[in-house]
């Protein structure tokens, strides 16, 4: 089945401890299923970004949506995620 770009959101995980937010982009129909992902990843210890690694070693911590924000294409979205990165860490 083909990506919908234009179904993308934006959503963030926010740590019920510290406060802190991780903000990224997906074209993940459920949210729900999203955090999953995030979740076995950290599981398996795969590479993740250092402020999602410290939300989630609090173990404490939730899935928001934030808005919907339709892309054309996977660029598009990258370039989104990009900029939800760099506009967190300043």
């Amino acid at each position: 089945m083909p990506i919908d770009y234009n179904q993308s959101k934006i959503y963030k995980l926010v740590s019920n401890k510290s406060g802190k937010e991780w903000f990224n982009i997906t074209t993940t129909a459920r949210l729900c299923r999203r955090l999953g992902v995030h979740k076995l990843n950290y599981k398996k210890g795969n590479k993740q970004d250092k402020l999602l690694k410290e939300i989630m070693d609090d173990d404490d911590y939730y899935i928001e949506f934030v808005e919907d924000r339709p892309c054309k294409n996977k660029e598009e979205l990258n370039k989104i995620k990009h900029q939800l990165n760099v506009t967190v860490a300043t």
